[in-house]
């Protein structure tokens, strides 16, 4: 019997979140996927008394809140800090990703539109992820 799980994936292009919820279903069919079009959705999303997520995959660029500023709103709630959040973003710079992990990310991968690469970054979360609760 497969047990459900939930992500939350935070990207404003529908199409980068059908991609995601198919590469993720491929990999991963026991997660389902809740979208978030901005930081300030996510925030509200993930205050509901909805099933925390096993995980967020935040893109930096968003409109209203963008990514790096939902990421540190997130990391100072009380409830929400312990969320592994992953950051994604088609800007792989070394600042961003410093920034990213000083804020308390963790993890970076590049946007990328190869199914391939997507499917091998969502299995290396997942497995991240799951380390984590052996901890």
């Amino acid at each position: 019997m497969i047990s459900f799980k939930n992500c939350l994936l935070v990207d404003d292009d529908k199409d980068d979140q059908d991609i995601f919820r198919f590469a993720l279903n491929k990999v991963h069919p026991e997660f389902s996927c809740v979208f978030a079009e901005n930081g300030e959705s996510a925030i509200r999303i993930l205050q509901q008394k909805w099933t925390s997520p096993e995980f967020i995959v935040m893109d930096i660029n968003l409109p209203r809140l963008n990514g790096l500023d939902c990421l540190a709103a997130i990391k100072k709630i009380h409830e929400l800090k312990e969320i592994p959040v992953f950051m994604y973003s088609t800007c792989g710079q070394t600042e961003i990703i410093e920034k990213c992990m000083s804020l308390g990310a963790s993890g970076f991968y590049t946007k990328t539109s190869n199914m391939c690469d997507l499917e091998n970054s969502l299995k290396d979360i997942v497995a991240t992820v799951d380390t984590r609760k052996l901890v």
